[in-house]
């Protein structure tokens, strides 16, 4: 049943991009921080091409984070207002447009928010279309362009999320309240991927999926990288952590580890990756 899953998210992905048809999680929830006296409340939100976008903060001081902002959060945005939460950080998972074209509106309202994310994927963003242009089959850009959703991401303009205020290389530690977010450099979908976690979760943008794992036919991705990338969440996290992906709905490391159709703790299938 897993594999049958992936088989259909792994079309249902690259179409997702295009048309916004990618269904996933949503809703509010909150988690004690071990060792302090404060919640973590992560707010998750569908929007633009079918992004999953994060809003993660402390219930005790209010300070928050954003991943991922690939159109209009609404919702999220809503949250932040009621609760008068403080945005210190919007972080990037990678740089292809989907996750970051809604960026430039967002922080508009919030210009004191540091922005976060790996130094190769903030240069490939200004290659990123014609690199499609010249490398993605002829049918995929005109349906990109031919469609609403996939028009606004072509024509999107990297220029507008101006320079970030810091880069990313792995292993940097960040604070919202009592909350220990990590980064984890883990290249594979794209050079500069990251994985952010916090507490029991992992945030895991398009590395690793409920039953599959991103695809790897993309500028600077690489099929070889990204197993060793979800390997290496495999055995460097408890199984009973939940994997928050960039599309689609959350999973366990446990659960991906032993059944996920692509990669596996110790077995890949070339012939089912993108």
């Amino acid at each position: 049943m897993r594999y049958a899953f992936a088989t259909i998210l792994s079309v249902i992905v690259p179409l997702a991009l295009v048309l916004g048809l990618m269904p996933g999680c949503g809703g509010e929830e909150e988690q004690a921080a071990k060792g302090y006296d404060d919640k973590l409340a992560i707010v998750s939100q569908v929007n633009g091409p079918g992004t999953n976008s994060y809003l993660l903060f402390s219930t005790k001081t209010k300070e928050a984070a954003v991943i991922d902002i690939g159109g209009e959060l609404t919702e999220i945005l809503n949250v932040i207002q009621t609760k008068g939460l403080d945005v210190k950080y919007i972080f990037f998972t990678h740089g292809h447009f989907d996750h970051v074209m809604g960026y430039p509106a967002f922080a508009a309202l919030f210009p004191n928010a540091k922005v976060a994310m790996h130094r190769g994927d903030y240069e490939d963003m200004f290659t990123q279309r014609d690199w499609i242009v010249n490398n993605m089959p002829p049918e995929f850009v005109e349906r990109l362009r031919s469609n609403p959703t996939g028009k606004i991401m072509y024509d999107f303009e990297p220029e507008s999320i101006g320079r970030p205020d810091l880069w990313l290389e792995g292993g940097e530690t960040f604070q919202i309240g009592g909350n220990v977010i990590r980064t984890v450099h883990t290249p594979g979908h794209s050079r500069g991927s990251m994985c952010y976690q916090v507490n029991d979760r992992i945030f895991s943008g398009d590395l690793l999926f409920d039953g599959t794992v991103g695809r790897t036919d993309l500028q600077n991705s690489s099929f070889e990288e990204l197993v060793v990338s979800v390997r290496g969440l495999y055995h460097n996290l408890p199984d009973a952590t939940i994997v928050h992906p960039g599309h689609g709905p959350s999973t366990t490391i446990g659960a991906e580890k032993e059944e996920n159709a692509v990669v596996t703790i110790d077995t890949f299938y070339v012939d089912r990756a993108r």
